[in-house]
């Protein structure tokens, strides 16, 4: 359904955007994520609901619900795999650009600050279990294994 909101919001006809939004939710699955059985389908779920928290929203006058959801979403992406940090900043860096053209300066700084109190709870969640079972909180798992002879 969200797919199909945002593509419709775009400018598809109802039929282009169901049509797509199929392809997304069937075909995506399928084809794309067949040889490997990972989480990143998972994490590029979480970055699509960020994007679309932002996209649907934007031209509000104050939008700190969706922002810090949206960071929430965005942050979420980072505690799934560590390449959603990538996401993170493209999100943060959208968020800001998009609040910025609707809303002026000061306020998207506000609402920046609004998304990444969202994204630091999963983040730091991330943190925590990293240091409790690794002892270093920003290295991940695999600096911990054997290296290969």
């Amino acid at each position: 359904m969200l797919v199909f909101v945002i593509l419709n919001r775009v400018g598809l006809t109802q039929r282009q955007a169901l049509y797509y939004s199929f392809f997304y939710a069937l075909c995506t699955p399928i084809f794309f994520r067949t040889g490997h059985l990972t989480h990143n389908l998972l994490s590029s779920h979480f970055a699509l609901c960020s994007f679309a928290l932002i996209f649907l929203w934007k031209k509000q006058e104050q939008i700190y619900q969706p922002m810090f959801w949206s960071g929430l979403c965005a942050g979420t992406t980072i505690l799934i795999d560590y390449s959603g940090a990538p996401m993170l900043l493209c999100l943060a860096a959208y968020a800001f650009w998009v609040r910025i053209q609707h809303a002026g300066l000061a306020q998207a700084i506000r609402e920046l600050v609004t998304f990444a109190c969202g994204a630091v709870f999963p983040v730091g969640l991330l943190m925590f279990y990293q240091y409790q079972s690794f002892g270093n909180e920003v290295m991940p798992p695999q600096h911990q294994m054997p290296r290969p002879r």
